[in-house]
């Protein structure tokens, strides 16, 4: 039956909002809604995920402008005449799509929680009231946690690094501006977590 199911695209102008959006940083609030509004009558809630292609189609036109490709990178991709390891402009075809995807989920998610609260902010901003309510709880562990590491008799590399990640403070993570990245460093911040976090999971 989900085979049957037509998927969903955007129109030129709706292409041209989202590019807008994306190119203004996830800060611009005016530019995100103008999209959102523009694609609301197309996508319904439940048909985020037929549309996804629809967002995919945004964020190639945005790479391809952004990287001033004047359209070679959609051709090269849609067509598929090039090798994945093909660099175009600053990154190969391989990247493009990687981060084309990426994006694509991130701005369906963005529509998403419009859609179900018509806050334009991040996805990420309920975490932000998650973290103040678990504060006093985490406080106290980290004085304890701290000296365990420090003490141990034997450290790897390995340790090291997971030292160095989880001494991180809250206080930095919560009050870093991240809308004052740009989307390169962003996708390349969320990408390196989200690898540290798929690697973790491998070691049981």
């Amino acid at each position: 039956m989900t085979n049957t199911i037509k998927q969903i695209t955007f129109t030129k102008t709706m292409v041209s909002k989202g590019v807008a959006a994306v190119g203004a940083a996830e800060s611009a609030e005016a530019l995100k809604l103008a999209f959102f509004k523009s694609i609301k009558g197309r996508v319904a809630r439940d048909q985020i995920t037929q549309a996804r292609s629809a967002f995919q189609s945004v964020a190639y036109a945005y790479y391809d402008e952004h990287h001033k490709l004047d359209g070679a990178l959609i051709e090269a991709i849609v067509e598929g005449k090039l090798k994945e390891t093909t660099k175009l402009g600053a990154l190969t075809i391989r990247q493009y799509k990687d981060n084309i995807r990426k994006m694509a989920v991130r701005w369906g998610k963005y529509y998403a929680k419009w859609l179900d609260t018509k806050e334009i902010g991040k996805v990420g901003g309920k975490a932000g009231t998650k973290k103040r309510a678990t504060k006093g709880a985490v406080k106290p562990k980290k004085p304890v946690d701290k000296p365990e590491l420090n003490q141990a008799p034997e450290t790897t590399p390995l340790k090291r690094a997971i030292e160095q990640v989880s001494s991180i403070p809250r206080t930095v993570l919560m009050s870093t501006d991240w809308d004052a990245a740009n989307e390169g460093l962003r996708q390349s911040i969320e990408e390196k977590a989200q690898e540290l976090v798929a690697l973790l999971q491998l070691v049981k």
